[in-house]
């Protein structure tokens, strides 16, 4: 029997996402079938922080070992983090995004000078001469920036020296701690490939740090992003879908009933649902108080409500501001994911987490958000979407106030697309949730048609394309 040849393929997993998105969907395991067909064995090396995985049961049946990467913030260094501003600040102004300009305009008091020299490389990249100047410049800072930290990428170096690997896959390419890994790669000219990962990554993350060789893309708007923002080649650019949103299709079955998810939940079957989903503190400082402003309008609707808190996991120990609300009626504290299967990001990747997320956005009557993805999540169940934009009881400049991510460029999709309510009053939000509790299907077709838009195919297949593009990028090379 001939031997197969070995394939080593590098596969950082420091977030949970990795782990759920990757590892548990298999997309390892069907690369490896796709290699064997071809006579060829795969080999991973899980680049870890820990001593040792804690994602064994989800690598059953890969051959695989691992290497521990050293935990350094990428902004330790002065070299480094001089780069990665500079090529922000450029890729910024290069760039009429609203998301940049509005970043550009907190700072301009404080630095005048970098505001008029943000204005001037804005207009002149208008004319496209200009503009390929400029990106021959970030090229060349990136090159350079390769080349100075040669040095202090030697850890990395030696793992290189020591697996050889012969491909390089990053889950999310803007993990900007990840960084020296793809510039070790790019040192051995070792094959690179990078997702994007959420819907906010090519317009609000600054220049792409390590330019992989094929970049994985949701849909054909993120693409035209990656091609605009990124001059991006489109030969590189490839459409793969949307993990994040997969999962609503993948755990359809076994969702619990509506009956038995208000029975687990305490919650009263006779009531309509309006669900809040928090944000991250530094996104929203005045969160508990607008829950409490929420909660009385809740229970002041003309038909009978309850309101269920959905506190994001990424709040840790902060979390413990929500017991205020516990055992007040009508309204529940969901620590959904809170002490779950976690990394780095504090992002669970256990299913229960996932099939509960699903089951919440499915039974809710109406979502209530500071705009986030969860429009997208609650769009694939065609449920209603109320988006704040005021800062509860206070009034807030622009530049302060939460009103300010209405016109971050992501959320412009979905503002243009009238998919959802943003409202700017109480009022405003209490006529909303009326308006919804009667009338579910106000909408409805917006919100199909925005998460298309946005998200590209949902088939519960995206898994799948991401194996085959990095079995044709090793086939590629060898």
């Amino acid at each position: 029997m001939k031997k197969q040849k070995i394939v080593r393929i590098f596969f950082p997993v420091i977030k949970g996402t990795a782990v759920r998105d990757i590892i548990k969907r298999k997309v390892l395991h069907q690369l490896a079938a796709q290699l064997k067909k071809k006579g060829r064995h795969a080999f991973f090396i899980f680049l870890i922080l820990e001593n040792k995985p804690t994602f064994e049961k989800e690598a059953e049946g890969l051959a695989y070992t691992w290497a521990q990467i050293p935990n350094i913030p990428w902004d330790n260094n002065p070299q480094v983090f001089f780069f990665r501003r500079l090529r922000n600040f450029l890729f910024g102004s290069m760039n009429d995004i609203s998301t940049y300009n509005i970043f550009i305009k907190k700072v301009q008091k404080e630095h005048p000078v970098l505001y008029v020299i943000h204005k001037a490389i804005q207009k002149s990249c208008k004319i496209k001469l200009i503009r390929k100047c400029f990106r021959w410049l970030m090229n060349g800072i990136e090159c350079f920036e390769i080349a100075a930290t040669k040095k202090l990428d030697l850890p990395y170096q030696k793992i290189f020296d020591t697996h050889k690997p012969d491909l390089l896959y990053f889950h999310s390419y803007q993990d900007i701690n990840l960084v020296p890994i793809a510039r070790t790669a790019k040192r051995n000219s070792t094959p690179f490939v990078a997702a994007v990962q959420s819907w906010d990554n090519l317009t609000t993350n600054g220049d792409i740090p390590v330019r992989p060789d094929k970049l994985l893309v949701w849909s054909e708007l993120m693409k035209h992003e990656a091609i605009v923002f990124d001059d991006y080649p489109k030969k590189d650019i490839i459409i793969a879908g949307s993990q994040q949103f997969d999962y609503h299709l993948i755990y359809a079955e076994d969702f619990l009933s509506k009956d038995s998810f208000f029975k687990t939940m305490q919650l009263d079957p006779k009531k309509k649902l309006i669900t809040y989903t928090t944000t991250t503190p530094s996104l929203f400082p005045e969160e508990v108080e607008f829950i409490a402003l929420l909660y009385k309008q809740v229970k002041s609707l003309s038909v009978p409500a309850q309101l269920l808190v959905r506190v994001y996991s990424k709040y840790g120990d902060a979390a413990k501001k929500f017991r205020k609300f516990q055992g007040k009626q009508d309204l529940i504290i969901d620590y959904a994911g809170q002490n779950k299967l976690l990394l780095t990001d504090l992002m669970p990747y256990d299913d229960e987490f996932l099939r509960h997320l699903s089951e919440t956005m499915k039974y809710s009557d109406v979502i209530v958000n500071v705009i986030s993805s969860t429009n997208l999540d609650a769009f694939i169940f065609n449920t209603p979407v109320v988006n704040i934009s005021f800062d509860g009881k206070k009034k807030k400049k622009y530049l302060d106030s939460v009103r300010r991510y209405d016109d971050y460029a992501h959320v412009q999709y979905v503002y243009q697309s009238n998919a959802s309510d943003f409202v700017y009053t109480e009022e405003e939000l209490r006529n909303a949730l009326e308006q919804y509790l009667g009338n579910r299907e106000k909408k409805s077709k917006e919100r199909k048609k925005a998460v298309q838009y946005i998200c590209g195919a949902l088939d519960a297949k995206t898994n799948e394309r991401i194996a085959k593009a990095l079995f044709e990028q090793i086939m590629h090379h060898h």
